[in-house]
């Protein structure tokens, strides 16, 4: 057979293929696979970082992080509480208090909020908001109290249930609109080297200021109040907030360190003579009430609240201890409807002390429910429940009873350039506040009275100087000559339907009263 040269290399090519063929298959059929591997197509692991978010009293954060994929997006969102401001995050050079965070490392940032203390014409200050109290009691029984009628006191666990009481609760929750509350620690009776039965010793500092009270595996530094309760057998004398200098296991605090207050507590008489006074025991007494009627007569009896005297007057002197210093004072002009100038020969009925009755820390005589202007002042409201103006014109408003959560509860009006001469140090300006009541509150159930119902068919107007509160008359009526003393008659005080009170700041109108118990009003600030 001939080949030619073409033939011979298309031979070589056949010949050459073969042998690939044959080599590779004789290299796949040998490769045995080892029992400890296995052949996979696989991405190597994602990067994971930390993210740490926290935050400093004042404010809240929507995330406190976690853990991420290198390259996720995570918002992040500051909120300030009442009375706080934002002021930026530490970790991070941002000013938004809401963030879009890249994760690409290892991140911590803190939240950063601080109270209002900028003071504007027209907003004044916002308080922080007092959201928290832990207290420690102090009961006190004295030298002189006899073994026979010191078992007639108050164990530590009874203290602790009296100050704990549902009732008691519920009065704080529902005048913050469920912000506040309190934690409570009875300590052991504290035996006071002094005789007790001069309760005049309750009128100045000698209980708390003069003695070192030694007390084991006490810190006062552990608590934001210390409330004293003296236990003795007298009438039930006053009470007091304040700060006093104290010295506690040999440590002296001086004055403004240790917010404190007293409550004492009255069991049986001196002498055991209950026909000197018309109650026997302040923890289980009510509180009493007078309402003048006329020259000699009055209706007279027992408020019908839930809460003993002790537990009302416990109230009073622990909202003082909070921050409010000054008492829910009223102001009248005999039955003159302008409450300025003072009306000559009226000057002693101009400003009243506890001459509120429908606010505890008034006289409570009336009503309990704490005004809208100490709410206000400790930071007791949100956005739903305060309607607040501070812009000239008018203004309209549906005004629900004070304590409701779910509608405005009160108006906040503050007149534009009136400041006060305390605004550097909190006062805000001069105003109104404007509030209503139900006899279905619990605190405002005894308006049911004959003698004050005509109190819900109106709204309570209370002056402001941009931290003390006034009550003023809105149905003025002529004082009444009570027993030869003159008193204001503050049976109805309400301004009600087509009614309208009016000065050179402001003007408020009652438009109507509305089936659910809310009222239309309005209000032009001028």
């Amino acid at each position: 057979m001939k080949y030619t040269l073409r033939n011979l290399s298309g031979l070589f090519r056949s010949l050459i293929l073969t042998a690939l063929i044959i080599s590779c298959s004789s290299e796949e059929e040998n490769i045995i696979p080892s029992n400890n591997s296995q052949i996979v197509d696989s991405e190597p692991d994602p990067v994971r970082y930390n993210l740490t978010v926290t935050s400093s009293e004042g404010g809240s954060i929507s995330t406190e992080g976690g853990t991420y994929d290198e390259g996720t997006s995570v918002t992040v969102t500051a909120t300030p509480n009442p009375g706080y401001k934002f002021t930026g995050w530490d970790g991070i050079e941002e000013s938004n208090n809401e963030l879009v965070i890249s994760i690409n490392s290892n991140i911590t940032i803190r939240a950063l909020f601080e109270p209002i203390t900028s003071f504007t014409q027209q907003g004044g200050y916002d308080q922080p908001t007092k959201s928290f109290g832990k207290i420690a009691v102090i009961p006190i029984d004295f030298l002189d109290t006899p073994d026979e009628i010191r078992n007639d006191f108050p164990t530590k666990e009874k203290l602790y249930d009296l100050l704990t009481d549902e009732n008691l609760i519920k009065f704080f929750d529902d005048v913050s609109y469920g912000i506040f509350s309190y934690e409570i620690e009875v300590i052991d009776y504290y035996h006071l080297q002094i005789n007790g039965f001069d309760n005049q010793k309750l009128f100045d500092d000698t209980i708390i200021s003069n003695h070192n009270y030694e007390i084991q595996n006490f810190n006062p530094e552990d608590y934001d109040h210390l409330l004293f309760v003296p236990v003795y057998d007298k009438q039930l004398a006053g009470a007091r907030a304040g700060s006093w200098e104290v010295t506690i296991n040999d440590k002296f605090y001086s004055m403004g360190t240790i917010q404190s207050f007293f409550v004492p507590i009255m069991i049986g008489y001196f002498d055991r003579d209950e026909s000197m006074w018309p109650f026997s025991d302040s923890t289980k007494d009510k509180k009493l009430y007078s309402i003048p009627t006329g020259e000699s007569s009055s209706v007279e009896g027992e408020l019908n609240y839930p809460l003993s005297r002790f537990q009302q007057t416990f109230i009073h002197e622990f909202i003082h201890s909070l921050g409010i210093g000054t008492h829910s004072f009223s102001s009248t002009n005999d039955d003159k409807f302008n409450f300025e100038p003072i009306v000559q020969g009226n000057d002693g009925l101009e400003n009243l002390d506890y001459g509120d009755k429908f606010c505890i820390m008034g006289s409570g005589e009336y009503a309990w429910s704490l005004n809208a202007a100490y709410r206000d002042y400790l930071g007791w409201f949100n956005d739903t429940v305060r309607h607040r103006i501070l812009e000239k014109g008018i203004h309209n408003v549906n005004l629900h009873p004070i304590n409701t959560r779910d509608n405005t509860a009160f108006v906040e009006v503050r007149i534009p350039g009136k400041t006060s001469d305390f605004s550097s140090i909190g006062y805000k300006n001069e105003g109104y506040f404007i509030e209503t009541r139900s006899k279905e509150d619990i605190w405002s159930s005894f308006l049911d009275n004959a003698e004050l119902s005509s109190n819900i068919e109106g709204v309570f107007v209370k002056k402001t100087d941009g931290y003390t509160s006034w009550l003023l008359d809105m149905s003025p009526s002529s004082n009444i000559n009570f027993y030869g003393t003159t008193t204001p008659d503050l049976r109805d005080v309400v301004l009600k339907q087509n009614q309208n009170y009016e000065n050179d700041d402001i003007k408020i109108t009652v438009i109507s009263k509305n089936l659910n118990g809310s009222f239309d009003i309005e209000i032009v600030l001028k």
